[in-house]
């Protein structure tokens, strides 16, 4: 198993049909590990519990090959039947500790941030990792259709830079990241970013997918 600060340097990967609904969760899936993309994260909101469940039996063999760890967003739950899958969760999901006690030490548990305070108060969490955003305009994280919610309002490089600063965490930025903006984030100081659409809108998602991780693991700040 790849150790995490290794695993998450670079592009964390997204397997989210959002953004590309032509797009299978399997080819996005393909198209990450094939790029050298460490970590992947299934995030389907409209998706049915069971339809999860055969997403990832039918994920588990490509990540388990590679050595890849594979995340699921939310649904600790179901997490919880596979003892290679982690969890990322939101401010509003189950509770971190209650996420560690179900799943154990052996996967990656995420966590996500909005405010440098929710940064700060993740130090004591047991997590592996916290993701902050959105980066860049007001976003809805392509969310699933019906979802109502206010899309969230862009926390800039700035605050990034603040809180890659202070985290005792690997931090992985996410929020309207492409090929176009990635130098700017990464000046902040962070060495792992989240995209969607900057990969699975891409003619040939391996890729992008590549640029950007390559750009993420030799990126050296000024």
């Amino acid at each position: 198993m790849i150790a995490t600060e290794e695993a998450l340097r670079g592009l964390y990967g997204m397997i989210d049909r959002s953004a590309s609904p032509q797009r299978s969760h399997r080819d996005i899936a393909e198209a990450l590990i094939d790029a050298g993309v460490r970590v992947l994260q299934l995030r389907d909101k409209a998706a049915s519990d069971d339809e999860i469940r055969e997403l990832i039996d039918g994920l588990l063999p490509l990540t388990s090959a590679t050595g890849v760890r594979l995340i699921l967003n939310d649904r600790l739950h179901i997490a919880a039947e596979f003892s290679e899958v982690g969890v990322h969760l939101g401010q509003h999901d189950a509770s971190p500790s209650e996420a560690r006690d179900l799943l154990g030490d052996a996967v990656l548990i995420g966590w996500s941030t909005h405010t440098l305070d929710q940064v700060i108060s993740a130090h004591h969490l047991p997590i592996d990792y916290v993701g902050f955003g959105p980066i860049f305009g007001a976003t809805g994280k392509h969310r699933s259709l019906g979802d109502q919610r206010e899309p969230m309002s862009s926390r800039g490089t700035a605050s990034l830079a603040e809180v890659v600063r202070v985290s005792t965490l690997p931090v992985v930025a996410i929020g309207g990241i492409n090929e176009d903006n990635l130098d700017e984030v990464l000046e902040t100081g962070v060495t792992r970013v989240a995209a969607i659409g900057a990969v699975t809108r891409a003619d040939d998602m391996t890729k992008a997918a590549h640029r950007i991780h390559q750009r993420c693991q030799l990126w050296r700040t000024p």
